[in-house]
């Protein structure tokens, strides 16, 4: 049932793949070096965006991590604003994401949010799930 889920996710993203490949493209740019990650830090203190998690990295097999990672970048979504000021070559390699991007990754980020859960459920391995499908219809 998780790889059904999980494939069913990826449809998704094959839907979209253009707004989150932008995105993804955005945080690792700013990933690749210590002081691009410091800068993005400082515009994220003088915005005082309030957020305990930083930009994280996307591992392509997990699309959890893809989720999280579009989950941060909306939350931060001022700083972004901020950092393509601040960084002076930011502009030249990687534009800043539009309204747009951020709204078709907010979407997403609701539409992965119900998956995520269910996917939790699914894949808990304490607990089986038989009882869940099979009670209902006895």
């Amino acid at each position: 049932m998780a790889h059904i889920l999980s494939l069913i996710v990826r449809d998704g993203f094959d839907q979209h793949q253009s707004s989150i490949k932008y995105i993804l493209k955005v945080v690792k740019y700013i990933r690749n070096s210590t002081q691009r990650i410091q800068r993005f830090k400082e515009c994220s203190k003088e915005l005082n965006v309030e957020s305990k998690k930083f930009l994280c990295n996307d591992t392509p097999t997990r699309w959890i991590s893809t989720y999280e990672l579009l989950k941060i970048a909306v939350e931060l979504k001022k700083v972004f604003g901020m950092f393509e000021v601040k960084d002076p070559t930011y502009v030249q390699d990687v534009l800043t994401p539009t309204k747009e991007y951020f709204n078709i990754c907010r979407a997403m980020v609701g539409f992965l949010e119900k998956f995520k859960v269910k996917t939790g459920i699914v894949s808990t391995s304490t607990k089986p799930m038989t009882y869940r499908f099979f009670w209902r219809n006895m």
